[in-house]
């Protein structure tokens, strides 16, 4: 009986009584109605022909009734489901609007005053818990942000002090200048992870409505990311264009995010490939680099915060973790189906598919390699 819906429930339970009814009153019309005819009977005498009439009548007046009597229950059971179904569809919209709820749109998800008496009562509770997620959410960001905006300036002091040190004793001992690019990359490494937190504070508030041309967004990307690339000596190339709807300050990030991972991760003379697919109602989009690649059994893994690949890759590539788990929070805030393809020794494919209209997501085609962000 549990595992029956309530519609179902509810129509079971209005059969049954009315089954029920429809029972006792057929014994008692049976039985009152073949009575008053033993009754008449009584008055025949010895007429066989009449007492036989009014047997067979006896007969077909219980055999009518009890077939009234489940006509009734049948129909009085279609009736109750489908009146249950139409009573409960408000509640039917509750369950759909509590499925769509997320951080970004609790506001939009509030019940206004239109809603029906019995769930009026539901409507506010619900509203007040929003109300409460809301300033919960908000008080984690302000929290977060804050933080992250007051290590900033200490951070940076030490950061310019140890440059300044190293730059005035250069002759210092090797176990000393050891320490020294220590601190510098621990430092660079807290700097970094501050920035990611400012970042990660202000993704939910990002509003989804801008028109986003890719193409130029990706060279956009390129260009912030040329110094870098030319370091490791690793090419940067694009294919296709599109456009979407969104948020184009979190479609940046996921798309920076990425691309700076496959640069970091790949090897030296190698490339990164951002690949862009217009498939008129959604967009395939992939970045492919050349670099080490990623064990399979790692790769369930890598969305995850602070997941490193290779936790004993060099200390050159500094990263906070939070990479990956950024962009796996902004494509969830788009609707995207996302994934990741990696041989090792040949490289990794990063792809996501996007919504041209903002609703779902894009497919991409092949992303970065050494994803230990």
């Amino acid at each position: 009986m549990r595992r029956l819906s309530l519609q179902w429930r509810m129509t079971l339970m209005t059969s049954l009584l009315i089954g029920a009814t429809c029972v006792c009153m057929e014994l008692l019309l049976c039985g009152s109605g073949v009575r008053y005819m033993s009754r008449i009977g009584s008055y025949a005498g010895g007429d066989q022909e009449l007492l036989g009439a009014i047997s067979q009548a006896q007969q077909a007046f219980c055999m009518t009734n009890w077939y009234i009597a489940a006509a009734l229950t049948l129909l009085s059971g279609t009736l109750a489901y489908f009146v249950s179904g139409r009573a409960l569809r408000p509640l039917r919209g509750f369950t759909s609007r509590f499925e769509r709820v997320e951080p970004g749109n609790l506001a939009e998800m509030k019940f206004g005053e239109d809603v029906p008496p019995e769930f009026r009562s539901l409507g506010r509770s619900f509203n007040s818990m929003l109300e409460r997620l809301e300033r919960a959410f908000e008080t984690q960001r302000q929290f977060t942000g804050n933080a992250a905006h007051e290590l900033r300036t200490p951070l940076a002091l030490m950061q310019a002090q140890l440059e300044l040190f190293s730059a005035e004793h250069p002759d210092v001992l090797p176990e000393t200048a050891e320490f020294l690019k220590l601190l510098r990359e621990q430092t660079e490494r807290l700097s970094q992870l501050s920035k990611t937190l400012l970042e990660m504070s202000s993704l939910q508030s990002a509003a989804r409505t801008d028109r986003i041309q890719l193409g130029p967004m990706i060279e956009e990307i390129f260009t912030d990311l040329a110094p870098l690339a030319e370091r490791v000596g690793v090419t940067l190339e694009r294919e296709g264009d599109a456009a979407m709807t969104g948020s184009d300050t979190l479609i940046y990030r996921l798309l920076f995010n990425l691309t700076e991972n496959a640069i970091k991760y790949n090897r030296r003379g190698g490339s990164v490939n951002v690949n862009i697919e217009n498939r008129q109602r959604d967009i395939l989009l992939s970045v492919s680099d050349t670099g080490e690649g990623i064990e399979q059994d790692k790769l369930k893994d890598i969305w995850e915060r602070y997941y490193k690949v290779d936790k004993a890759h060099k200390r050159a590539q500094i990263g906070t973790g939070l990479g990956l788990s950024i962009v796996k929070t902004i494509l969830d805030m788009h609707g995207g189906a996302y994934g990741v393809q990696s041989e090792q020794g040949v490289g990794s494919t990063f792809w996501f598919e996007l919504d041209v209209q903002g609703d779902s997501v894009v497919e991409a085609s092949k992303p970065l390699s050494n994803v230990s962000r």
